[in-house]
Parts: C-alpha cells; structure tokens; sequence
C-alpha cells in the first residue's frame, strides 16, 4: 500500500515499526520500516540536523559511525554550535582541534577547552585556525589550560571579534602582554574571568582591558594580589555597566579605589571582597554607603 504524506510517497509495510503522523486535515496510522532512507523521506535535511544539534560530542561521534549519510550529517558544521572538550581534556591535541575548528567554521559559538592541559603552545596553528575559522565564536573558555602562554592569545586575536565571554583562570602563564594583544580587539566582550593569573595580571592589564572593552558586565579579578585602586579606577572610568564584580584575595585594594566605583558604577549588584583587609568602608568617602546597599550580593 502506498500512501502520499504532504507529496513525499511512503511504502507501509505491516509487521514493522508502528508510527503516528500527523498533519493538516489528516491523521495516518500504519507501520513503517525503520530505516534511514525513510527517515530522509520523512524529514527534511534542515530538521534532522536540528535534531542532531541537540546531541553532545559523544553521541555525534557515534552516529558518524551508523552510516554515510549519518556520518555526512553527524559532522555537519551546523551541529557543532557549542563543544564541550572538557571531559576528553587528556585526549585533545592541536590537530584534534585544528580539524574542529576547520570542521565547524563558522557555525560554532561556545567552545570549551576546560582543563585540557595537552593543549600547548605547540597547538599554535590550532588557535590560529580557530580565529580564522571560528570567527562566529562567542564564548570560549580556556580555564586550568595551565601550558597556554602569550603566543596562543595572539594567534586567537586574529579573529574572534564577536566574542562575549571569555574565560582564562588559572592561566598562569598568561601575561599582560598576551591579553593586551588579544583584548585591544574584543569590543563586543562582556564576561572576562581571570582568577587565579596572580604573577601576571597588573594594573597595566587592567587598564588595557577596560579600555577596549567597555561593555563589561561580568569581570573576575579573584585572586590577583599585585592589583591596587589604579585598577578600581579604570574599572570605574571605562566600564560603567559592570554588574558583578570579583575582587577576593586583591589584598592591595583600599577604600580608595571603591570610592570611585561609586561615582559611575551604579549598576553594580554584585561583588566579592572576600580577603580585601584593606576595605574598611571609611566614613570620610561620600556615596559609598549608597553603593553598598544598592548591591544584592556582598561577601
């Protein structure tokens, strides 16, 4: 028996799959062979690589193994928007990385490199290539990528220029000459996290920092004593929207500082002092008690 459903012609076999389809005017109940060539008959290209948009890197890589035509739909650039590498941290290289960003072009906005400490500055070609092939990406988080230094943010600063978040914690071989290179270009930035980059984050960075990106709402500074008020006072001049600030362990950071963020940052509603001894909340600095109860959450 042959059936027409919306003029794409279904052959019903009894004894096989039972399937329910609906549509305008018309509801169809029979059994259908489970079989990729009917799954193409039935749905467009379009909605089964939303469907596969949706599956995590392990469960592509597995259906890439079902067939050609899976494999040719599994490894689709569309379907590799957000990849998540952290749980394979031990098994990336730069070549592995290099083929993913060749692989997703310009398709891809998050990519997490969490913890992956094989990826080095040997990976240089890889981050060259995920500037200039990922330039779309919005999100990227290099967090524990402890053997990243300056080289790889200059190959990354090619491109990326749509990037919002960017996460570079525990980076401690970052220094300010890498960031300097690579944030002068991201005007569009809106997350930067870099805890934990004690040896290497100054004042100077700071500076650099808020300057080309003033459209901050999230910035992370925890844990990076050698920053003083010179850094508050950038943050205060250039970034009037910040929303969350992390300060903990900036053990330099005086009233000082926090004074100026009360004359511009009035959109401040979270904040963490947590190990900022020197922060006594003194009386003589006008409007600094109306920022404080004006935030949300306070350590």
């Amino acid at each position: 028996m042959v059936s027409v459903v919306r003029n794409v012609n279904i052959e019903f076999i009894p004894g096989e799959v039972e399937m329910v389809v609906f549509g305008k005017g018309y509801k169809i109940k029979d059994y259908l062979p489970l079989t990729e060539n009917l799954i193409m008959k039935v749905l467009p290209k379009e909605l089964i690589l939303r469907i596969f948009s949706y599956l995590d890197l392990l469960s592509l890589c597995r259906c890439a193994c079902v067939s050609r035509i899976w494999n040719a739909l599994a490894t689709d650039g569309s379907v590799w928007q957000a990849i998540d590498l952290c749980k394979f941290q031990t098994d990336i290289d730069g070549n592995m990385l290099e083929a993913l960003a060749f692989k997703s072009g310009n398709f891809l906005r998050k990519l997490s490199l969490k913890g992956c400490k094989s990826i080095t500055d040997s990976s240089f070609n890889a981050c060259q290539n995920i500037g200039l092939y990922c330039s779309s990406i919005q999100h990227l988080d290099l967090e524990c990528c402890s053997n990243l230094t300056d080289l790889s943010l200059i190959s990354l600063s090619l491109g990326c220029e749509d990037l919002k978040c960017l996460n570079i914690s525990w980076c401690l071989r970052i220094t300010d000459n890498g960031l300097q290179h690579l944030l002068k270009k991201l005007s569009n930035l809106e997350v930067f996290n870099a805890k934990g980059c004690s040896q290497r984050t100054t004042d100077s960075a700071v500076m650099k920092i808020t300057e080309g990106c003033l459209h901050l709402k999230l910035l992370c500074l925890s844990k990076c004593p050698r920053l003083t008020d010179v850094s508050l006072i950038a943050i205060a001049k250039n970034c009037p929207d910040v929303e969350t600030l992390d300060l903990s362990g900036c053990s330099r950071l005086t009233d000082v500082g926090f004074a100026a963020l009360t004359k511009s940052c009035h959109m401040l509603r979270r904040l963490d002092l947590e190990e900022c001894l020197l922060v006594g909340f003194s009386s003589r600095f006008k409007n600094v008690h109306a920022l404080w109860t004006s935030i949300v959450c306070l350590k």
